[in-house]
């Protein structure tokens, strides 16, 4: 699926990942009084639930590194789905300006992450990529699932950013804003489009997409869920939108590994 040369590096970059993550991830849940100058207090909850799952990421990325040279090559997708995740969580600490004692950790994180996924993409074969047992991939109902995921959050995002303008009153967050409305809700358009198309890159695009939501909605999942802890209300909508994402987003990444082939011709080429 990829040649030699592009997984030693995207294996030495992972390490290098695995390692500054597990740092910056574990000192923060430890000590979240570093985020107390940067991050207002009703963000408190999300960014404890976002350094939980990306200490658990960092963890799953040394499973993977480890496991790499004997499984299954549908691992090379759980690999590139977790460092996605990675991409996201730490491109909003950098381009918000969480200048914290980590932040040159998060800066670089998101490089490595971002030369990572660039390296992974352009290396990668398409048409040597895998056979797929189309019949067993529910192709239309993930591509429902993504168009749904991105007209939801379309949605959510701008009754926060049209009241917003209107008022001229900046919102708290504003990177998540840009990401997801410039990148990730139209790749997720273009991914289900894709798939209704029976096209492989649909296929290669949506199993990631589906596990790096999955590992997302979990974290703003479990922000929600301790917002108690921190004195602050707990939205019954916000948690079931967040399970929606989080839940439903890795049943179906589970539905498509499983529906992949395992004996995919594998051999590397120079």
């Amino acid at each position: 699926m990829l040649k030699n040369k592009y997984i030693k590096t995207l294996e030495v970059l992972t390490y290098f990942l695995v390692i500054l993550t597990f740092i910056v991830s574990l000192y923060s849940i430890l000590n979240m009084r570093i985020y107390r100058t940067f991050v207002p207090d009703t963000l408190f909850p999300g960014t404890l639930g976002q350094d939980v799952v990306s200490l658990v990421v960092s963890i799953l990325l040394l499973i993977v590194l480890m496991k790499l040279r004997n499984s299954s090559e549908k691992i090379y997708l759980v690999w590139i789905a977790l460092i996605g995740y990675l991409l996201y969580a730490y491109g909003i600490y950098a381009f918000d300006r969480v200048y914290t004692t980590f932040f040159l950790c998060y800066v670089a994180i998101f490089g490595l992450s971002l030369f990572s996924l660039i390296i992974f993409f352009s290396s990668i074969d398409l048409d040597y990529f895998i056979e797929i047992r189309t019949e067993h991939i529910p192709r239309r109902s993930i591509a429902v699932f993504l168009f749904l995921l991105g007209i939801l959050f379309t949605f959510t995002w701008l009754k926060i950013i049209i009241p917003s303008m209107i008022e001229k009153i900046q919102p708290v967050v504003n990177s998540i804003f840009v990401f997801d409305l410039s990148f990730f809700i139209p790749l997720l358009i273009l991914t289900g489009i894709k798939l209704f198309q029976n096209k492989k890159l649909g296929y290669l695009l949506s199993g990631i997409l589906l596990m790096k939501m999955g590992f997302l909605g979990f974290s703003v999942l479990l922000g929600s869920l301790i917002s108690p802890y921190f004195r602050l209300p707990f939205s019954i909508l916000e948690s079931v939108l967040y399970a929606i994402l989080g839940i439903g987003s890795f049943i179906f990444a589970i539905i498509y590994i499983n529906a992949l082939r395992s004996d995919w011709d594998l051999e590397s080429k120079d």
